[in-house]
């Protein structure tokens, strides 16, 4: 076989970018393998003088998908995230997917902490995928001496 005839089969760009996407395949593979699972939703929990404040990453959810619950000082965030395909028809071939789907849930513990909170002042906010929980603290009066 002449070095043209194998230049032309086995180093066109067509196959190099294939063979690319199929090693960029593999490589994510085997990090899934040896990496430990993300979790999902990503929080941030942040404390002020006079609140808590939970950050939640949520972006392509719409807000009707969910859910925030709170029982003994327990906030519980339920997330149902469906596959997103919509935007594709049948003549595309999935090649790799690393996005995660179906009902995720998170939950987080105030129980140590549940002397300080106010039960009935909660507040969220939904932006842009950001789930903003604000857990007011209680007030307490000063101490006389």
């Amino acid at each position: 076989m002449s070095s043209s005839i194998f230049n032309l089969l086995f180093n066109n760009n067509e196959c190099n970018k294939y063979n690319l996407i199929k090693q960029s395949i593999e490589k994510n593979k085997n990090r899934k393998k040896n990496k430990k699972q993300n979790v999902f939703p990503p929080i941030e929990i942040n404390e002020s003088i006079d609140n808590y404040i939970i950050l939640v990453e949520l972006p392509g959810i719409p807000i009707d998908q969910i859910k925030i619950s709170m029982k003994n000082y327990i906030i519980t965030l339920q997330v149902n995230k469906t596959i997103g395909n919509n935007h594709l028809n049948e003549k595309y071939k999935n090649l790799f997917c690393d996005r995660e789907f179906g009902v995720f849930i998170r939950s987080i513990n105030f129980q140590q902490v549940k002397d300080k909170i106010s039960k009935n002042s909660i507040t969220s906010n939904f932006s842009n995928g950001l789930l903003t929980l604000k857990l007011n603290k209680k007030i307490f009066p000063p101490l006389e001496k």
